[in-house]
């Protein structure tokens, strides 16, 4: 396994633990572009399910 593959496993890992109910390190965040993220880690200014 490369770094990348560590890397995109890992953070995968943690869109998934945040969604299966582990407990988030964050109620409301904001990614790159300064989006909204709710704790399920869905884009809230996409306004899809």
């Amino acid at each position: 396994m490369t770094m990348q593959e560590a890397g995109i496993s890992q953070l995968v890992s943690v869109k998934l633990g945040k969604q299966d109910g582990d407990v988030p390190d964050f109620d409301i965040n904001v990614d790159e572009d300064g989006n909204e993220i709710a704790p399920g880690g869905s884009l809230v200014a996409e306004g899809s399910a």
